[in-house]
């Protein structure tokens, strides 16, 4: 009780000024706009050719002022190989020019093994030699049935209790009574 009045204590002479918190930084606010580049430029590529994936692409794209233009290439899974070119501006808008090549030049099949395929060769001949195996002929059985008898449920018990109505509790403290119903 006592920490609650110094409490409330503190916070009446916080509000009435008595104790004058820490300053309160003001935050510095710039108003003024940041100059604009008003003719951006910039160019840009890069290029990667990855040997163990055979992933390979490229990208450039250069801009002056308004008009940017740039391209870029990338391989596809089937080894065609796709390039677009593009250009932007505010008079024509976006324009691209997309070009495929043509797939690379099959590789030759590998040799053929013509033991392996003289030893495949045999081992059908000799699966279709071998007589079919004897039909399999559907066996069923009958199951003994058995007559089940149950023992009679337990009959219940009934309880009976008696409620004693609530319980009067009181508590004395210096400050409050308190008095309870259990």
């Amino acid at each position: 009780m006592f920490k609650v009045a110094v409490f409330i204590g503190l916070i009446g002479c916080c509000s009435a000024g008595i104790f004058s918190g820490a300053h309160v930084a003001q935050a510095v606010v710039r108003t003024e706009p940041l100059p604009l580049d008003t003719v951006p430029n910039y160019n840009f590529g890069y290029a990667v050719t990855d040997a163990i994936s055979g992933d390979q692409k490229s990208a450039s794209e250069a801009r002056n002022g308004d008009s940017v233009s740039g391209s870029y290439s990338l391989t596809e899974p089937d080894g065609n190989v796709r390039t677009v070119t593009y250009t932007a501006d505010g008079i024509n808008g976006f324009r691209a020019n997309v070009h495929n090549s043509l797939p690379r030049a099959q590789q030759a099949p590998a040799p053929r093994d013509l033991a392996q395929e003289s030893l495949a060769a045999q081992r059908r001949a000799e699966l279709a030699a071998t007589p079919p195996a004897p039909a399999i002929q559907a066996v069923t059985y009958a199951a003994p049935v058995q007559a089940v008898q149950y023992a009679a449920a337990p009959v219940a018990v009934a309880k009976t209790f008696t409620y004693g109505g609530p319980v009067q509790i009181s508590y004395n403290t210096p400050f409050v009574r308190y008095n309870a119903a259990w």
